[in-house]
């Protein structure tokens, strides 16, 4: 079954991580979510800052 993340609610909280240089894999294993996850909502996030 794949995985509801709740990504308005998780995200403040992993921008902050990203900024402060942790790892996607850290950022997962801290959450309990896959690294697949977190690198596609790290990747969203700065496809997002490109464009703006």
């Amino acid at each position: 079954m794949a995985q509801q993340i709740d990504w308005q609610r998780l995200s403040p909280v992993v921008s902050r991580l990203v900024r402060d240089g942790v790892s996607p894999g850290r950022i997962a294993a801290q959450l309990g979510l896959s690294r697949s996850a977190v690198r596609n909502f790290i990747d969203r996030l700065a496809e997002i800052a490109e464009a703006a």
